[in-house]
């Protein structure tokens, strides 16, 4: 004990100096031309139909009959794979890719205006539902598409059929699915993102307005996880 506290008398002791820098700079702003801000009127669009039933394939080829937005590898109570990532992944766009012009907007950008086939795997132990944003951070958080109280059974949205859960107002000012259009000239990055949930419910009604912000401090604490990949998409 003595031979102990004299070394600890004799040790060097060494101070860190930290450092820092500044934060990274704020995006562009935004074209609201063709991304207007909330309740902007931006033009009509086609929204698909949301109850329908017809499962028509990514291709057009028409699939086997019901509600194809079911658990796609079984494994919707949590994940039992010790080391396998929570993955979003889709049949429509190809992660790091160009989003196909069916599913840009049809106002302006002349799309298709229809929401991709997302699919997920490997949830996190506890899920209780899921939610689905689609946004452009670089357009100041422009919210896209946002389902919410996704079951946990459910796997999967399909590109056609009914969306598995409530839909709220996109930054369009439009119920659903509101495609990609960025300014002319402008190269956007979109995001598709998913969180696994702890609480099989956040709140939201649906056919109303929330901001990312609104809608992220409502899930709080109970975000189990969340996964997400990007694609983009140049202005016409």
């Amino acid at each position: 004990m003595r031979v102990i506290g004299f070394i600890g008398l004799i040790g060097l002791s060494i101070v860190g100096i930290g450092c820092g820098g500044p934060g990274a700079g704020s995006a562009a702003g935004t074209d609201w031309i063709t991304e207007p801000p909330p309740g902007g009127d931006g033009g009509t669009v086609d929204q698909p139909d949301i109850n329908e039933n017809d499962n028509v394939g990514t291709n057009g080829g028409t699939v086997d009959g019901g509600n194809d937005n079911t658990a796609v590898d079984g494994d919707a109570g949590g994940n039992d794979n010790a080391g396998t990532p929570f993955t979003v992944t889709s049949r429509s766009i190809e992660a790091g890719g160009v989003i196909g012009l069916m599913y840009a907007r049809n106002v302006d950008c002349g799309g298709g205006n229809a929401w991709p086939q997302l699919s997920w795997s490997d949830p996190p132990a506890g899920t209780q539902s899921f939610l689905v944003m689609v946004l452009d951070e670089g357009a100041g958080d422009f919210l896209h598409w946002v389902v919410f109280d996704i079951a946990p059974t459910v796997l999967q949205i399909s590109d056609s059929g009914p969306v598995p859960g409530g839909q709220t107002l996109n930054d369009y000012g439009q119920l659903g699915y509101g495609g990609p259009c960025p300014p002319s000239g402008e190269i956007h990055t979109y995001i598709f993102r998913v969180y696994a949930l702890a609480i099989d419910e956040i709140g939201l009604t649906a056919g109303q307005y929330t901001s990312k912000m609104d809608i992220e401090d409502r899930m709080g604490t109970a975000i189990l996880d969340q996964t997400e990949f990007t694609a983009i998409l140049a202005g016409p």
